[in-house]
């Protein structure tokens, strides 16, 4: 809906480990360490490693190949004016966080004292 902002730096992300995915009726929360939060509430991409074929994604989801990446740590981030975050994986694995919504927020970014919603 909104964007990511151009001053935003998706390198916060890389280096830090997938901690925990949760699930909510709506809501997808990707949680890394230390202390950064993603929760997804639109379509999102996920490619469970290197080679493995991406699969799209929108809530409300009943399973994923989301649990696989917990554990790995993100080694390239990319944040697009269109507001696509990239966060890719040191086993080959890949999320893509869309904001293909244009009524409601897509996802929110928290993380070092920011709050940001897409």
């Amino acid at each position: 809906m909104y964007g990511l902002p151009v001053t935003f730096d998706a390198s916060v992300f890389v280096g830090v480990q997938l901690m925990q995915v949760s699930f909510s009726a709506n809501t997808v929360n990707l949680v890394f360490e230390p202390e950064i939060v993603v929760s997804i509430e639109a379509a999102f991409v996920v490619s469970a490693g290197a080679g493995l074929q991406p699969v799209k994604y929108s809530p409300p989801v009943q399973s994923s190949d989301l649990m696989t990446l917990i554990g790995e740590h993100v080694v390239a981030a990319t944040g697009n004016a269109d507001g696509t975050l990239v966060l890719e994986f040191d086993n080959g694995g890949k999320i893509v966080c869309l904001d293909d919504s244009l009524d409601y927020e897509s996802y929110k970014i928290r993380a070092n004292g920011l709050d940001l919603v897409v």
